[in-house]
């Protein structure tokens, strides 16, 4: 809702801290949870000349999460808690993996793209149980990351944060503004999860390269297997029957494994990879006030027509 934007900008902001330049993190120098890319494209479309986002003021974070990523997303037209699931989504790991886990949760095309069709298809889904399924969709496919080892502990926190803080929204109709943000940058929740740039995890890399040898094994088995066929498996050359039964067992657990290989990268690609949010895993974690929060979000002023400025002007001349 259009009301929700700025509680839930100071929620992402309590999230991704301050300065930081963490090796291994995507997004490289940020600073509020914006990359050094995302500013520099964001002023050269403000025709404003180049500086480094360590320089980025509070009124430009407001507009750039604004224009980039709530307004990306529709956020103004979403129902309560579903705007805030879907744009913490987006800061952390890019609007279009945001917005097609959204779509995977509905069981419609995915294409990435928040559109109205995407928004017919939220009305006929419980808002609470979209907050649910979305949010263990979301883990689901952190976990197939590379970087699941290094920053799981803070992305799990910030998940289950998000998720308590959606359902609280819904349940109360925004009445309340649920549990306080918390502090997720010590536990590397604040690094950039980009599913789209991001490797698999080591386990789904290995399985991957074990397909590939496995494809040429397969190939190899049945070539194997037709040509010893044609040799009698009597007197001297008994051996070969095991030859081929050995080659048979190897070509299944080669097939096996190209198929696991498909379905992992699949899961991934796809969007439907799932797995449980633990509620209480933000429980460590470094609570801050939903005041203090609040109290970081600073709109720009108002933008004055150049009449209305050369009238003021004239007046106060």
């Amino acid at each position: 809702m259009q009301s929700n934007f700025e509680r839930a900008l100071a929620r992402v902001l309590v999230y991704e801290g301050g300065l930081a330049h963490i090796p291994g993190d995507p997004g490289g120098l940020t600073n509020k949870g914006i990359t050094e890319a995302t500013y520099t494209n964001w002023l050269y479309r403000q025709r404003l000349p180049p500086m480094s986002v360590a320089n980025i003021t509070n009124q430009q974070v407001y507009s750039i999460y604004k224009a980039d990523y709530w307004d990306r997303i529709r956020g103004d037209d979403l129902p309560t808690g579903v705007d805030f699931c879907i744009f913490d989504a987006a800061v952390n790991s890019g609007v279009s993996a945001a917005v097609s886990w959204a779509q995977a949760v509905l069981g419609i095309t995915i294409d990435g793209d928040l559109g109205p069709a995407t928004e017919r298809h939220l009305g006929s889904i419980g808002a609470d149980t979209f907050v649910r399924e979305y949010c263990a969709r979301r883990l689901g496919s952190l976990k197939r990351l590379r970087t699941w080892g290094e920053f799981g502990r803070g992305w799990s926190a910030r998940v289950a944060n998000v998720q308590k803080t959606c359902i609280a929204w819904v349940e109360s109709q925004g009445a309340v503004h649920g549990p306080d943000p918390i502090q997720v940058a010590p536990l590397g929740g604040q690094n950039k999860a980009d599913i789209g740039t991001i490797p698999v995890s080591r386990v789904g890399s290995i399985v991957t390269q074990g397909g590939v040898v496995a494809g040429g094994v397969v190939a190899a088995t049945a070539q194997a297997g037709q040509s010893l066929s044609t040799v009698s498996t009597d007197g001297p050359f008994e051996f070969v029957k095991y030859v081929v039964g050995g080659l048979t067992v190897v070509g299944a657990i080669a097939g096996l494994i190209v198929l696991v290989s498909h379905k992992w990268n699949d899961d991934a690609a796809n969007s439907v990879a799932t797995a449980k949010v633990d509620l209480n895993a933000d429980g460590t974690s470094i609570p801050v006030p939903i005041s203090a929060a609040l109290a970081q979000v600073v709109p720009p002023a108002p933008a004055i027509h150049p009449g209305v400025e050369a009238t003021l002007v004239k007046l106060n001349g």
